[in-house]
């Protein structure tokens, strides 16, 4: 919530910072605007234009937070890709789902759209690995996608 000084913070936590609109910056090569941003909960932060042209505070993926959980991910991946793909399939989607249930807000579709396709580049990777003949190239990979698809990315809530 921003209070009307133009602090930010969350209700039962005393953590505060301050995004005023006035505190922007300018970029000393090309004159552009530097707005200020922050990182809390897992979001960074920032000064952005709304549709109908109004500045508002929009949310993404705090950077930290995305590779964390990709990097999860990858290591899951790597020690169950031998497990039945029906197994890893039904995990993976407990996974995605629980991702887009805390990431999933509104103005944050990139980030998790670009998780989703990650997974896909992840869990491709390591089924290819799991015997000596190697490769799974993408067009069997999408008729076996077709039989265990993956949740696509969605926005949960709206902010």
């Amino acid at each position: 919530m921003i209070n009307c000084t133009g602090i930010f913070y969350a209700e039962g936590t005393s953590h505060e910072a301050t995004i005023a609109h006035g505190e922007i910056k300018c970029n000393e090569k090309d004159l552009t605007p530097i707005y200020p941003t922050f990182n809390f909960l897992g979001f960074t932060h920032y000064w952005a234009k709304s549709r109908k042209g109004t500045a508002v505070i929009k949310r993404s993926t705090e950077k930290s937070r995305f590779v964390r959980a990709l990097m999860k991910i990858k290591e899951w991946c790597k020690i169950n890709r031998h497990n039945p793909v029906k197994e890893q399939h039904k995990t993976l989607n407990q996974k995605l789902r629980g991702h887009y249930a805390y990431y999933g807000i509104t103005g944050n579709s990139f980030m998790i759209g670009n998780f989703y396709h990650k997974v896909r580049r992840l869990w491709r990777k390591w089924l290819q690995r799991r015997s000596c003949d190697g490769s799974i190239p993408w067009d069997k990979f999408i008729l076996l996608e077709n039989l265990y698809p993956l949740k696509p990315a969605r926005i949960v809530r709206s902010i």
